[in-house]
């Protein structure tokens, strides 16, 4: 979780909250932040396993 934090400081992308498992930031950065994590890390942000992130929200009721 803190290289995704310090990523996300490093690319001036505003974290609106975050948790143990859990970062809120703008929908279109975060594809942004996937590019950049896989750059530095040679590893996949989102995905189902553990260590990856995904949506808590439902396709159509993740806007606002």
């Amino acid at each position: 979780m803190n290289e995704v934090i310090y990523l996300c400081e490093n690319m001036d992308i505003e974290v609106y909250y975050q948790d143990t498992d859990n970062i809120h930031n703008k929908d279109d950065k975060s594809t942004q932040l996937r590019y950049y994590y896989h750059e530095k890390y040679n590893i996949e942000l989102v995905g189902i396993k553990i260590d990856q992130f995904h949506s808590d929200f439902h396709p159509g009721h993740e806007k606002v």
